[in-house]
């Protein structure tokens, strides 16, 4: 190729990778995950333009969705962009996107071994200016190394143009989670997976105003949304918290129902929540993940034009539902149910006679 400057940045990436591990001392780990993030780092001093688009490939992992980038890594890629050097500030600028893994990861390092720590994670964003999405997985954060102290606070309350956090936790967030939040007002998007989600401490109120909220946890994110998220536009939950909804009523316009996790919820707790759901003025997109409850569909306001459903549907009681909502434009769904052979036919007649093209997915 005669010009690596506008080489694609996945030929560059396996040039890098079939370089294999190099023998330096900080690239000496028994699991070392990413070792074209040393060779990288190694040149982008002198290889600006190509170094610039390979790194962002190298920090956001391709192999499984719960990888990260390694501890020695990390230290590398800490040493790139917040050296001070000219040349360091020029890439940091260009990262848009940071993927790494907090504390110890059980699952392919030993006891002792660990990837980023808070200090890392302070010195990466406050050098990265320009991120704009932050995903964090975090693994056995114990205090106190759970929390950012007052100088790594003073660090990543210079980064101004974050809008969206992801943090999937082993049980329940730390508390840099409501640090974040306070920091950073530019957050609009926030997804969280834990076991429980506790709401924010009084005394440190969130200073952003999250407009997409994305809790899969099976604690309710009532706190979270009355603190920071009182404007919210689209929600994902489980159908045990949807009657938080109640608190969003009039500004949500996307909402996704995960029924995977068990339903703990008593028939007049599903009652009420049904009743919410259906005085939500503003609702357009409605999304069911798992199942799709009884009376769920039925309850949907008048101004849902979207609705998804990610699971099998009674192919009459889906008829039902469309030939009584004309506002409908889009229905998907992922797998219709049968009792007699004319449902599907009455279905698709409906649908045609309401203008909609129903829509199959897979997922």
């Amino acid at each position: 190729m005669r010009s690596w400057d506008r080489a694609p940045p996945e030929i560059l990436l396996r040039c890098f990778e079939s370089l294999g591990t190099l023998s330096t001392r900080i690239a000496r780990v028994t699991q070392q995950r990413y070792p074209s993030l040393i060779a990288c780092s190694l040149v982008c001093r002198s290889w600006l333009p190509c170094a610039q688009s390979v790194l962002l490939y190298c920090v956001v992992p391709r192999e499984t969705e719960y990888t990260a980038v390694s501890w020695a890594s990390v230290k590398q890629l800490v040493s790139v962009l917040a050296d001070g050097s000219e040349r360091g500030a020029a890439l940091a600028r260009e990262v848009k996107v940071l993927k790494l893994q907090l504390g110890v990861d059980m699952h392919h390092c030993g006891s002792e071994e660990q990837h980023a720590d808070l200090e890392s994670l302070a010195l990466l964003v406050h050098a990265c200016q320009n991120l704009q999405s932050l995903y964090l997985t975090q693994s056995a954060l114990t205090p106190p190394t759970n929390i950012f102290d007052a100088r790594q606070l003073s660090l990543i309350r210079t980064q101004s143009s974050i809008t969206h956090l992801e943090l999937i936790c082993d049980s329940n967030p730390p508390a840099i989670m409501h640090q974040c939040l306070n920091s950073w007002p530019s957050l609009t998007t926030l997804r969280i997976v834990a076991w429980s989600l506790p709401a924010p401490p009084r005394h440190l109120p969130p200073s952003c105003s999250l407009r997409e909220l994305t809790a899969e946890t099976y604690g309710e994110p009532s706190g979270l949304i009355l603190s920071a998220a009182r404007c919210l536009e689209s929600l994902t939950c489980t159908l045990n918290a949807l009657r938080v909804i109640e608190h969003v009523s009039e500004t949500l316009r996307s909402l996704t129902v995960d029924c995977t996790f068990p339903l703990r919820a008593s028939t007049k707790e599903m009652d009420t929540a049904l009743g919410i759901l259906s005085r939500c003025s503003a609702l357009e997109r409605v999304t069911f993940r798992g199942g799709c409850p009884d009376d769920a569909l039925e309850a949907l306001p008048p101004t849902v034009t979207h609705l998804r459903i990610l699971c099998s549907v009674d192919a009459t009681r889906l008829a039902n539902f469309i030939d009584s909502r004309p506002t409908l434009t889009h229905v998907d769904v992922q797998m219709i149910c049968l009792r007699v052979r004319d449902d599907l036919a009455r279905l698709h007649r409906v649908c045609r006679s309401q203008h909609i093209q129903l829509g199959r997915v897979h997922e």
